[in-house]
Formats: structure tokens, sequence, C-alpha cells
């Protein structure tokens, strides 16, 4: 047998991602006396196939391979084990990277401590709180890196061990679930022992943290009865037999799992009995636990989860001062903390609004104390509540309260709440996103002569009238909080003297103006136009966009173009008195990021006007709601779009619901070269979030959806290119920007042209005589130029179900709808032979649908816009 020091276990679910992980492993340098195995396991043998082989032995590693087959499904972890050579072992996924000489440093480490158990810290585009746990590891406790002093390590990244195969639990993982099996596997390894390496000068990447866990997460939410008794169950009953593992570790980790069950699960779908199950098994591991500090400091379980656990377990771990302390403050609803969510503030009255919580109790009342004086607070629509397996442990309610400010004189204020007669001042408060003050910093706000402030020692709000030696006073004390906090906050204050100094030779005001942070071609784009052709007197626009993409230079013949997350574009953020925008998103609502709590008191006043980027037909609430984005200005374009906004949980008031039309529709012209397009729309489900500039990244499994292969069979179908190219026509397709990333999975027939960033939505829309879509919002600039349009929806039922951003909301697309609804590849293929037959000629019915849809057919929609912003009121329809 060769003398192998490494093996790495590399599952495979995409060739593509095998390759990076190769690719960075031939970076690293390999000594001789360091062999290296690479143990290969993919479906069926399809990753054997490939050119990997003869490089990776040519810089010193051994490629071997192992087949998942239906037979063999089960055991396939421990099969892998088995064909381990090397001493050392890292199970990890396709897609994982080591870069530079990671593994060498490794190697290194691993000669020298000779720890069995070796951590080596994580890199991710998103630092989960797994990972900054892991990476905080040696830093919290210098050299003494094991787990009794450090308990709260996680274990499901997986990929960050390397493991002596001598060490290993020798009890065998076997299941359907690999994910599940492997990180049994390693929990049952590492709470084996306390004494555990952490190789601090290497790192592994994993771009994509979420795909480590999406598979048992995905069972939580869909076969949650199966996930408790094939994993957690398991991993208790260990725990129980086993005396001598580490175990706070141990604890600290089926916490972990329960949370993931907790936030995950979906009670709907399961039966009774399942969900009596599961909360079962749940309770059974909180039960053995036993430790409150494992409970109290834990990040991955909510106050609410906790105040539950400590009813109804009566844990008294007391030996330690802390956990008593922490276990007083979560018992003690005057801790549940307020967090103020809105305050305006005029000069007669402040109107305050906030969210209360409250646990485990039916119902409440909310008082603003006010000098002593105790107001009733005003409850609004919105309510939240959450569950545990059924039962309420939480009620939050929004209340609102309009104080008379009636004297010259300072106002105080603190939130009271009365449960079943008894009255509680609350001691614990923080600040919603949309409010003007942040809780770690003196910063202060001041409107219509009267200064807010928060002190954090009375923990009251203070309202006082504004006068030259307070003022002074305040931005005294507000320099010096920012100055002494942090990096950050010191260059706020540079920042906020670069902005006072600018203000005072400001002659305009400012109108940021964009689309997405990487392309035009939009409302955004349409009204900057509109502005630099029709200027508004006292008004200086700016459009917003990346300066890396060719839209950059085409835009700066219409005006002047900033480049996105530049300094000069978060200067003028600031100064700006409106921001306007085909999205709402992070560069709109706050180029900031994370520091921006800094700059709260210029952020959360600013006035965003939402263009939009299409017409909202769905229930967008849950992202549009106005305690999400608080819009000044929220653009729509029909009157059942109007009544959707204002009728739905948006908790809007007409004075911001503004009927104009879209800026757009002012540009839409006929130009039609027989052209068939097809354009789809977004998944949020296809993705793994989004990236700095607002953009959502295509998931790994993007090829394995129904969405790709429907598409992927549509611009591929023999029947219907020949018929296309028989009637004269040219089938086009128009990717959502999202999947762009992703375009090379498909198969691109010659016959077909894919358009890229060059072609611009409004050409399109000129150029084709029908559009075939599922569920874009788009579609209504097309129906406004009286075209067909066909809609295949083919994933109904699981676009609505909850995983997008959308819920079906008022638009039926049969009976509001502007073309023919197909639910298959074959109906869609059949109707869009039908129209070219026809010639592609718009139907009688959906002509009619069309003219009772819009409100406005006069290319005036950027000036009704405008004059919305200036304060004019267009019509009386449900207008404030």
């Amino acid at each position: 047998m060769a003398n192998y020091f490494f093996s790495f276990i590399i599952f495979v679910d995409r060739l593509e991602k095998l390759e990076w992980t190769l690719d960075s492993m031939k970076q690293s340098p390999f000594p001789p006396n360091m062999g290296v195995q690479l143990l290969i396991v993919s479906e069926n043998g399809e990753a054997r196939a490939n050119s990997y082989a003869d490089e990776l032995e040519q810089a010193g590693i051994k490629c071997d391979y192992l087949d998942i087959t239906d037979a063999n499904r089960e055991e396939i972890l421990e099969l892998a084990l088995d064909a381990v050579e090397g001493e050392y072992v890292n199970i990890t996924k396709a897609g994982v990277l080591y870069p530079g000489d990671s593994i060498y440093k490794v190697y290194k480490y691993a000669r020298k401590s000779r720890k069995d158990r070796i951590l080596v810290p994580g890199v991710g585009e998103s630092n989960t709180n797994v990972m900054k746990e892991i990476n905080a590891f040696r830093k919290q406790n210098g050299r003494k890196t094991d787990l009794n002093n450090n308990y709260h390590i996680i274990h499901c990244n997986y990929f960050s061990y390397f493991i002596r195969k001598t060490a290993f639990c020798q009890k065998r993982c076997l299941g359907k679930s690999i994910s599940l099996e492997i990180l049994k596997k390693i929990f049952f390894t590492i709470v084996s022992s306390a004494e555990i390496g952490y190789a601090a000068k290497a790192n592994i990447i994993q771009f994509s943290t979420h795909e480590v866990s999406k598979p048992w997460e995905e069972m939580i939410k869909e076969e949650c009865i199966v996930f408790c008794k094939s994993f957690l169950l398991e991993i208790l009953e260990f725990c129980k037999q086993e005396n001598h593992i580490c175990i706070k570790n141990a604890k600290y980790n089926l916490v972990y799992y329960c949370s993931r069950i907790l936030n995950t699960c979906v009670p709907e779908l399961m039966t009774p009995d399942e969900l009596s199950e599961v909360r079962q098994a749940v309770e059974d591991v909180f039960a053995y636990i036993e430790d409150d500090e494992i409970i109290l400091f834990n990040q991955y379980i909510d106050r609410a989860q906790k105040f539950y656990l400590e009813k109804m377990f009566s844990w008294k771990n007391d030996s330690n001062p802390e956990v008593r302390e922490r276990r007083k403050e979560i018992l003690d609803s005057a801790y549940a903390a307020v967090s103020y969510q809105f305050m305006d503030i005029e000069e007669d009255k402040l109107v305050l609004e906030c969210r209360v919580p409250m646990y485990m109790e039916e119902d409440f009342e909310v008082y603003f104390k006010v000098n002593g004086k105790l107001l009733h607070g005003v409850r609004q629509e919105v309510e939240r509540r959450k569950q545990w397996f059924g039962q309420e442990i939480l009620l939050i309610r929004y209340v609102k309260c309009e104080i008379p400010l009636s004297k010259p004189q300072e106002y105080r204020i603190k939130i009271v709440c009365d449960v079943r007669g008894k009255k509680t001042e609350k001691k614990a408060y923080t600040m919603g996103k949309f409010m003007p003050l942040t809780y770690e910093l003196d910063l202060y706000y001041q409107e219509h002569g009267w200064n807010a402030v928060f002190e954090r020692e009375t923990k009251e709000l203070v309202i006082s009238p504004a006068d030259k030696k307070k003022n002074f006073s305040l931005r005294k004390n507000r320099l010096i909080s920012l100055l002494k906090f942090n990096n950050a906050t010191r260059k706020a204050a540079l920042v906020r003297w670069i902005v006072w100094f600018l203000q005072k030779f400001l002659k305009k005001d400012i109108w940021l103006v964009s689309d997405r942070a990487n392309r035009g071609d939009d409302n955004g784009e349409i009204f900057f136009r509109y502005l630099c052709d029709n200027p508004v007197p006292g008004v200086k626009p700016y459009f917003v966009i990346a300066k890396d993409v060719p839209d950059f230079k085409r835009m700066k013949q219409y005006g002047k173009v900033i480049p996105v997350y530049s300094w000069r574009h978060k200067i003028l953020h600031l100064i700006s008195s409106y921001v306007i925008s085909s999205q709402a998103n992070k560069p709109v609502i706050n180029p900031y990021g994370a520091v921006g709590r800094y700059y709260s008191d210029f952020i959360a006043k600013k006035k965003i006007v939402f263009l939009q980027h299409g017409v909202i037909k769905d229930d967008l609430s849950g992202w549009l709601n106005r305690y999400n984005r608080n819009l000044y200005g929220f653009v729509v374009t029909t009157k059942p779009e109007y009544d959707s906004i204002l009728d739905y949980e948006y908790y809007y008031s007409p004075k911001e619901v503004w009927l104009t039309g879209l800026p757009r529709h002012d540009a839409l012209i006929h130009d039609e070269k027989k052209y068939i397009t097809v354009m789809p729309t977004w998944r949020k489900t296809l993705s793994d979030g989004s990236n700095a500039a607002g953009i959502w990244k295509v998931d790994d499994d993007f090829v394995e959806s129904s969405y790709f292969q429907f598409y992927d069979a549509l611009l591929n179908h023999e029947r219907l290119l020949s018929e296309i190219k028989k009637h004269g026509y040219h089938l086009c397709f128009m990717p959502h920007p999202n999947v762009k990333p992703a375009l090379g999975m498909f198969h691109h027939h010659p016959d077909v042209t894919f358009w890229g960033e060059e072609k611009s939505y409004r050409e399109m829309y000129a150029q084709s005589n029908l559009l075939v879509t599922d569920y874009s919002s788009a579609v209504f600039d097309f129906a406004y130029l009286r075209k067909p349009i066909i809609y295949c929806q083919f994933d109904r039922e699981e676009f609505f179900s909850g995983g997008h951003s959308y819920v079906e909301g008022y638009y039926n697309y049969l009976e509001d709808g502007f073309g023919e609804v197909e639910e298959d590849l074959e109906g869609t293929v059949n109707r869009i032979i039908e129209y070219m037959e026809r010639g592609c000629v718009l139907k009688e019915e959906y002509a009619q649908r069309i003219e009772r849809t819009f409100a406005y057919h006069d290319k005036e929609c950027s000036r009704r816009v405008v004059d919305k912003i200036l304060g004019k009121t267009l019509s009386d329809i449900r207008e404030a």
C-alpha cells in the first residue's frame, strides 16, 4: 500500500464543481512525503469519465473512484471510509476550495501537533454564525483549543475537519441521506474527545455555505419526522450512552439541530400525529440538556423560545452568577425589547410607532409614558405571532401614539405594558431601520424645531425644543460618541463633516435615479432621460449604475452618471432629496450596508420613490410592506393594482400610492421583426441569496430544477423550431438577468437567439410579435403595445407556495390575463403554432381586457411622477 498522508473523500453532485475543487488542489505545493489520495464519489460513475486523473497524478495526487448505486447508497459513507488509504481524512463536497498552500499548512500542523482531530477555519461568501464560531475558536482561548474550554462549535461544516483515520468513531452510519450520515459520523467522532487541533494558518473556502445544509434543511421542511428519527434521536441516544464524550459540546450541537427544526419545519405539511411526534422528539432533547447556560447563551434559539424552555423545564443551574442573571433577564418581560419603528415630529405633535413583544400571553395593552402620564397606544393592523409546534409563545403588537407637543418643554417617553392589570415599564429598547436614531451611538435628530435623542442610561426617548446651546451640546456628544466607538464611526464623523460642508454650497436639490446596479433600460432610465430633457427647476438629477457595465458609458450621453457604491454615490445619497428607482434593494435603500446605522438620521428618513419594474399582480406585501421598505412614493399603473396595495397588508395610505403609470411606457414603440420571444421570470427558490450589489446568485442545483428543464426543452423543441421556420418567424430567448450566470447550462440550438445585455427590453418589446412568459409582470409592457401573449405555468402550485417573493393576489390569469394559460410543454408549443398560423394577431377578447386594465395611454407617465414628487394631486381616487 502506498504511503498517503491525506485522503479526501469528495462527494460530487456536479462535475463542474468537482473541477473547481481539483483545480484548487493542483495549486498546492506537495512535498514528496505528503502523498494525497482522492476518493471521488458520484452517482453511477459519472465522475469517472474525466481528464483529471493523469494531470493530478503528475502533481502527486492519486484518483480513486466510488460509484453510488441503489444497492450501496445507504452504506456509501462507510464504504468510502473503508477505501481510505491516507493517515488523515477530509470528507468534503465538490465545490469546496483549498486555496494557495492551505493543504500544505494543514500537513505541517498535523505533523507538528499529532492531533487526531484538526479543525480548519472556513471562508465563505456569506459569513454565517457557524463559520464565525469556528473562526473565533482560537482567538477566544489562545492555544487551549479544546472543546471543554470552547464548547460552542457546530460540526455541520464537516468539510472543515481533517481526522486521523483511526480516530473515526467505530459506530457505523447507514442511511438513505448521505448528508445526514456524514453529519452523524462527524458528530460521533468530534464529541468523543475534547482534544482538537486548530490549523489556524490554513483555510477552506465554501462559496455557498447554505449548499452544505440545504439537503437536510429541505428534509426538515418536507419530512421533518424522518429527520427526527434518522438523525436527531440517533445523536441524542449516542449522547446518553457515551459517558466519555465532551458533553457540553454535544449538547450545544443538539440544541443547534433542534433550532433548525423550530425555524424550518412547516407544521401544515405534517399530520397532527407527526407534529406531536416531532414536538416530543425536540422536547426530549431539551429535557436531556438540563443546563441553563447552553440554552440561555445560545445564539441559534431566540428569546421567545428561551422563555418557553425556562418556563417549561425550570432548570436551576445557579453555580454561575452570569447564568443566574441571564435567566432572570429572560424571564422578566420588562427586558423583552421594544423596537421603535417610526418617528415623525410635527410642530405640535410627535407621532411614534413601536413594535412590542410579549411571551406566552394571549393579550396585553401598550401605553406611552410621557413625563409620568400614560397615553394609551393605538393598535395597528399588523400583528405577528410565533408558535412552538402549534402552541403560541410570542405575540408582537405594533402600536402607535400621537403625543401632543403643546408647550416648549422637554418630553421624556417610555413604554409601559399592561398584562392582566399589571403594568410593567420596559427596560430594553432597540431602534428599527426607519428610526433616525441608533441605540449604541449618541445620534440626534432635528425636525420642526424639536430635537430627538435616546438616553441609554435612563432608557428614555427625549424630545426637546431646539436652541443654539442645546444643538451645540448634542453635536458635541454625537462627535465624541462617533470618535470613540470604532474605526467605521470615526470615518462616519469625517463623512458627516463633508456632508455638512457640501450642503452649505448646495444650490439645487439632488435626485438620485437608478435601475439595477448592473443595468439601465427600465423605469429609472426613462425617468432620468425625461428629467434631463425636461429639467425641473432647482433639481439636479444623477443616474447610479456600476462603472464596469456597458450602460454606464451609454447613460452618460443623457446626463450625470455616478458609479454605484462609490464614495460620490454614498455622499450624494446622504444629501439627496429623493432616491428614485425601479428597484427597492440594497443600493437604493442603504448603500452603506452594515455601517448604515451610523448614518441612520439620514438614511431612515430618506424619501424613496419606487418606480417598480413591472405591474404588481400578485401579493408582494411580504417584501414591499411599509415595515420592510417604508416607501415615500409607490408608483402603480392600473386601478386594480392601486386597490391591491391599499387593501392588502402593505400598510400604506393613499398618500404614498401613486397611480401615475410606469415611466417606461412613455418610450414603447412598434418595430416588429417576426420574433417569437420566450421571457420567463425569476424564481427565488433557484438562488442562494443575493450579492452585495443586490443581484441574486444562481443555485448549484439549477440544472435539476423544473424551471431549467422546461425552458431548455422548449428552446430545443424540434417540432416547434420546424414550424417557426416554416412560417418565417425566429425564436428568441430573453433570460431574466438573474439567470444569465447560468446561460452556459442551456443547450443552445443554432436556430435560437439568446439575447444578452446588449438587448434592451424596450427593443425586444418593439421587435417581437409574440411573447411567451410564465408570471412576469413585464408582459404588461407588451400588452400596452396590443400584442399577443402566452402564459406557460407548468409550476404554478410551487411558484405560489411561498418559496418565492410572490403570493397569489387579486390577478387571475384565466380571467384577467392578456393571453391563454398553458400548463405543460406540448400545450405551450401548440399555442405558439396556433398564433403563428393566425399571423400573431391579438384576439379581441384580450384586446378588450387590455383596454380596461390601463389607467393611462398618453405617454405622460414620467410627467405625472414628477408632479407627485412636487406634491401635486392627480385625482381624487382614494388620495389623502
